[in-house]
């Protein structure tokens, strides 16, 4: 599976590629690998990519976007006439004619480019989605570390039993703060020095 890291390279490098792009039409090879109705594909630009913990988003010019997890096998692999740009698991289809038996979704693009979404094991998904259906979908993630969400109000400690117990809003100064274990080990949290405000 992608760990985080190589889901933001893949995002990068889709959205050198793709941005821009107008999909002409879309053949979905699985259906349980593509949720909506994508016949309403065709004649949308895809306007950027991003990416929110291992999701990544294509951001269309309609009223929709594409959202897809690549779970344990998936993989996007962008081929014209010039280049092949793949990212996701390791497999030979990187290299080899597509598409291939692990092909499931095939975005045929202007240019006369296509981006293959590969999947050996069928756990990774597309879908097309509004505007809420968006939200609701990326509300199941945490926010990034880097996110404009995570702030002094954000701090919680984490018990190794899963709950959940919220420290006291405090301001602390990021070069004093330590991260701590208690003895006992069931307690994570946040210990600030004197320059705690």
């Amino acid at each position: 599976m992608p760990e985080l890291p190589e889901v933001e390279t893949i995002a990068r490098k889709l959205r050198e590629h793709v941005v821009g792009k107008t999909i002409e039409q879309v053949q979905v090879l699985k259906n349980k690998s593509f949720q909506g109705e994508y016949s309403r594909l065709g004649g949308v630009r895809i306007t950027g990519v991003q990416r929110r913990a291992k999701v990544l988003i294509f951001e269309l010019d309609g009223a929709h976007n594409i959202l897809s997890h690549l779970k344990m096998t998936g993989q996007f692999i962008y081929v014209d006439e010039l280049r092949r740009v793949g990212g996701g698991h390791p497999t030979a289809d990187w290299v080899s004619e597509l598409p291939s038996t692990h092909t499931r979704v095939i975005f045929n693009l202007s240019d006369n480019a296509q981006l293959f979404f590969n999947d050996q094991r069928i756990f990774g998904w597309l879908k097309l989605v509004n505007p809420e259906e968006e939200a609701a979908e990326l509300a199941k993630y945490a926010p990034d570390v880097i996110s404009p969400e995570i702030t002094d109000e954000y701090f919680y400690m984490w018990r190794i039993d899963g709950s959940l117990v919220q420290v006291p809003p405090m301001n602390v100064d990021p070069k004093n703060a330590v991260l701590a274990i208690s003895q006992d080990g069931w307690t994570l949290g946040v210990v600030a020095d004197s320059k705690c405000r």
